[in-house]
């Protein structure tokens, strides 16, 4: 995350010349362009679709949201580096989901069938410390993330999420490249209570989902077992070849594991589940002074154990059954070019991608499976008029599905269930293009000082079905 932060404020900033960002591709802080930086930003931000492409996420998203990010360079050895946000706002009609981090998760979530709108308030900080001492160099992390969600309406979910992740760093500067290994710890936990207040709208079970339309009919109810816990430990490691003055081959490796016990406190703590998620990515490319070309692998592997429990009211687990199995992939080729002339700097970055996903149920054998192709171009120009500093960029992309392949009839899916994955098999298997269109506009208001707006359009639209979906922010910001 701290390096999708660090790659958005490049592409953002209005005072770094664009040849930057080729040094700064996948280069870790010590081998960043040396600059002193921070940037501090307000903005309001919206999604809006016609129909839930992923109904756990809801229809749409008003937000408001600040974020600062700071880089700076103590002296010649030593670098900081530091993020924080605040967001504020509300999920619109969120189904088919009570639980945060639904990503995260899925499909051991607690749900219920009429949903609502779901606020959100979410802080994050992050920091980086920095040292190169010789030839040997180090480096300490820490990210820490707190999320409350909840409903005024019942059924009424309040979660509070706390999400730390640290690691440090350490490598050794080999001539002209220099070669580290990052080791990290990740703590998760989630509290969820979800609660009637009005008798009269305790219509509906809150479900222990276990996914594909089945859940614990022992657990799930309405009135009871309504308390959730989800507690999770995990691990990174991150392995980088990277050239020292930013300029030559990348390469490296990351690897993260992290499992996520569903605890049910009313129950003695009854672990009901366990999701383990393993995430796998590779990536290696070469820079030039005005370009770069990146080939990158992801694979992402979710593996769910559903306990049996015995029925005393000690809740002891019995033994443990492997009944999920979730895989997605992606296989990327990506460049980047600038063009630097007297008056406007032009930038193109193509991309093209190849993805898929599997779900797969165990008992009973059930699974849905995509294949998606992928295409995009972001170009942008960058000027100068006066005081006033310009960068405006679009892009356009498009998404076909190349395969689609849905068996689930051995599932005892209700009318509810079945709608509803119809409905995902529909979203999931359409064509999709995109497009959009990013501006940023500065001006100097004192020596050192930037005062700019950044105002941005998408535009997604679904080929088959006819679904839409639009994203939109406003922003102003200082940077100095």
């Amino acid at each position: 995350m701290r390096k999708c932060w660090l790659i958005l404020a490049l592409l953002t900033g209005v005072t770094l010349p664009l040849t930057g960002q080729v040094r700064s591709e996948g280069q870790t802080l010590l081998f960043q362009p040396e600059e002193n930086r921070t940037r501090t930003q307000v903005g309001f931000r919206m999604r809006e679709e016609d129909d839930a492409c992923l109904p756990a996420e809801g229809k749409g998203l008003l937000q408001g949201e600040f974020r600062a990010h700071s880089r700076h360079s103590l002296n010649s050895i030593h670098r900081v580096e530091g993020h924080a946000s605040y967001e504020r706002g509300v999920k619109r009609a969120v189904n088919w989901n009570t639980s945060s981090d639904w990503d995260l998760l899925a499909p051991y979530i607690t749900l219920d069938t009429v949903g609502g709108d779901l606020q959100k308030e979410q802080y994050r900080f992050a920091a980086r410390f920095a040292s190169r001492p010789g030839r040997f160099f180090y480096s300490l992390w820490a990210d820490y993330r707190a999320l409350h969600e909840y409903r005024n309406v019942d059924p009424r979910p309040r979660n509070i999420t706390a999400d730390l992740q640290v690691s440090a760093q350490g490598g050794l500067q080999m001539g002209a490249y220099a070669l580290s290994l990052e080791a990290g710890y990740r703590r998760y936990h989630q509290s969820e209570d979800v609660e009637f207040m009005d008798p009269r709208g305790n219509n509906t079970s809150v479900l222990h989902y276990l996914g594909f339309g089945r859940y614990s009919t022992r657990f799930s109810g309405a009135k009871k077992n309504t308390a959730v816990r989800f507690n999770g430990n995990g691990f990174t490691a991150r392995l980088v070849l990277e050239p020292v003055n930013g300029l030559g081959w990348i390469g490296g490796a990351s690897y993260a594991w992290l499992q996520v016990t569903r605890h049910l406190p009313g129950n003695n703590e009854t672990p009901i589940t366990q999701l383990l998620n393993q995430e796998l990515a590779l990536w290696c490319g070469h820079k030039w002074s005005q370009a770069y070309l990146r080939a990158d692998a992801q694979l992402r592997l979710k593996t769910g154990t559903e306990n049996i429990v015995d029925q005393t009211s000690a809740f002891n687990v019995l033994v443990g059954l492997p009944m999920l199995q979730a895989l997605s992939w992606k296989a990327s080729v990506s460049g980047f070019r600038s063009w630097e002339g007297e008056q406007v700097t032009w930038t193109l970055l193509p991309r093209l991608s190849y993805a898929g996903a599997s779900w797969q149920n165990a008992q009973p054998l059930a699974g849905v499976s995509f294949h998606y192709a992928q295409a995009a171009a972001t170009g942008s120009a960058a000027f100068r008029a006066g005081e006033w500093r310009f960068r405006v960029e679009g892009e356009a992309g498009v998404r076909l599905c190349v395969v689609s392949r849905r068996d689930l009839e051995a599932l005892p899916l209700d009318s509810r269930f079945q709608a509803y994955w119809d409905h995902l098999y529909g979203r999931w298997s359409d064509h999709t293009v995109h497009g959009g269109l990013k501006a940023v506009a500065g001006r100097k208001v004192a020596k050192g000082l930037f005062l700019y707006a950044r105002p941005e359009a998408a535009y997604r639209h679904a080929l088959k079905e006819g679904h839409h979906r639009w994203d939109v922010l406003m922003a102003i910001g200082l940077e100095f």
